[in-house]
């Protein structure tokens, strides 16, 4: 009995922090078509919408977008070894 009241006190005390951090969370793009694939670079982030086919950034004020082709779906954006461009 005394094991289970500890599991259930650590799954509680672990929810209770998840929701505490939750606070913290800003929706970006409300529209957003399955985002994936974050990737900050060049003070932009940028994300893929896989449903979109479309790769957007955010500024800190606006939503872009930086590519598109239809059928595509990409699922990341990263860096390229020279770190010149996406």
């Amino acid at each position: 009995m005394a094991k289970r009241i500890m599991v259930w006190s650590a799954v509680v005390f672990f929810f209770s922090a998840a929701i505490v951090f939750a606070g913290n969370i800003k929706v970006i793009n409300e529209a957003a078509a399955f985002p994936e694939g974050p990737c900050w670079h060049k003070d932009k982030l940028f994300y893929t919408e896989y449903g979109a086919h479309t790769v957007m950034t955010w500024d800190g004020k606006s939503n872009q977008t930086f590519w598109q082709q239809d059928g595509c779906g990409p699922s990341a954006v990263v860096p390229v070894a020279n770190g010149k461009s996406i």
